[in-house]
């Protein structure tokens, strides 16, 4: 995977000229990420493809290789911003991509302590809890 950019990998051309200045973060972020090697893609990176649904099939593999080593793995925002990213991908996704499915039920289960704490937490952690055990039902 090299220097191949999710733009190559996924045979996503963007559409329009590059953002200007003046343009949402997002839009500008969305064009730095399609162009940016998969090998280089961070937490925060992977965060923000998943919550924009962009390139699903390669960055939540990427996903779960980060919540594999950490489980409250964090972008930029909180502890565990990408689990509750990946934990809102529309169901329909992981029904089409069972053995990514498997992964995470894997990965949940596999962090079943943590996540239980998570349930005692904060209106986020608890939100987070919530939705493993929805994923894991």
């Amino acid at each position: 995977m090299n220097n191949i950019t999710l733009s190559e990998k996924a045979g996503l051309r963007w559409l329009g000229a590059a953002p200007a200045d003046n343009d949402s973060y997002v839009l500008k972020n969305s064009f730095k990420l399609y162009n940016k090697a998969i090998s280089d893609l961070d937490v925060e990176d992977v965060r923000f493809l998943i919550s924009q649904r962009i390139g699903l099939l390669i960055s939540v593999p990427i996903a779960l290789d980060f919540l594999e080593k950490n489980i409250l793995a964090e972008g930029d925002y909180y502890e565990g911003d990408l689990l509750k990213a990946t934990l809102n991908i529309p169901k329909n996704f992981w029904l089409e991509s069972p053995s990514l499915a498997l992964r995470i039920t894997k990965i949940l289960k596999e962090n079943k302590n943590v996540l239980n704490e998570l349930m005692e937490g904060d209106d986020i952690d608890r939100e987070i809890g919530k939705k493993w055990i929805d994923m894991i039902s």
